[in-house]
């Protein structure tokens, strides 16, 4: 790549590495200026000068320098520096399902040379929130980052409205399994599930700052109820399984 100038991006986190061959790697970055940007890291499990030692690997935030595609390749990554490692050096298993949880629907969510700095930024809350978050609290954790992820690329329902007659919703409401809106108590008369408008402002509140502790005055009903919901919203976007959510879905039931 000798003769090719390469560009500097900061911040960016890297989403996911695969191997190829015996030492390069293909690294999924994502960035909140370009979107997804996918390089390759030649010799980048046997370079330390350049990347470090395990330097590439996911839940890091990166300056990274960056050398144009030759010949319909990837774009060449020549160097890394690290500048946060937004889960630590030590994260417990369920932190580091949550995290796996939450880079991979980043990574369903991103688009090449798409700028989504919501989605940067949510991202970098959710990592840094399962560094901190205990066990015990970690299915409120799991709810919090699904309502900050269908926020932030615009799939969560409107939470303040009834999708039916389009008026305020100030007290209970219902959700219906389908997810596709709240009813107020007029509209969904005869309902036998019902949120309380303490509960909904808790699940806003607690998406935005992927805070599980938010959470913590949910009755296990509400709890259970916005969890269902909140889930169904997330297969939907996802269109298929996800990896991590299996070994998420034994953690939360041990």
């Amino acid at each position: 790549m000798s003769g090719t100038a390469a560009t500097l991006l900061a911040p960016v986190v890297v989403l996911r590495t695969q191997a190829v061959g015996e030492s390069d790697l293909i690294v999924w970055l994502l960035s909140p200026t370009v979107g997804r940007r996918d390089a390759a890291a030649r010799a980048a499990r046997s370079s330390r000068k350049r990347f470090g030692s395990g330097l590439l690997r996911p839940f890091v935030q990166l300056e990274v320098a960056i050398a144009p595609a030759r010949k319909g390749g990837l774009p060449q990554l020549q160097g890394a520096t690290l500048q946060r490692d937004l889960l630590g050096p030590a994260p417990t298993y369920a932190q580091l399902c949550v995290a796996s949880y939450a880079t991979e629907l980043a990574s369903l969510a991103a688009q090449p040379d798409h700028a989504d700095a919501a989605l940067f930024h949510w991202l970098c809350a959710a990592l840094l929130a399962s560094a901190v978050t205990p066990e015990a609290l970690c299915r409120r954790l799991v709810i919090a980052v699904q309502a900050g992820f269908l926020q932030v690329t615009g799939l969560l329902p409107d939470l303040w409205r009834c999708a039916r007659c389009g008026k305020p919703l100030d007290g209970m409401a219902h959700w219906p399994p389908d997810a596709m809106g709240l009813g107020c108590q007029t509209c969904a008369e005869g309902a036998r599930e019902w949120l309380a408008a303490s509960d909904i402002q808790a699940l806003w509140i607690a998406g935005q700052a992927c805070d599980a502790a938010l959470l913590q005055g949910l009755t296990p009903t509400a709890l259970s109820l916005i969890s269902d919901r909140v889930q169904r919203l997330v297969g939907q976007a996802a269109h298929a399984p996800l990896r991590s959510a299996l070994a998420l879905r034994d953690l939360l039931r041990a």
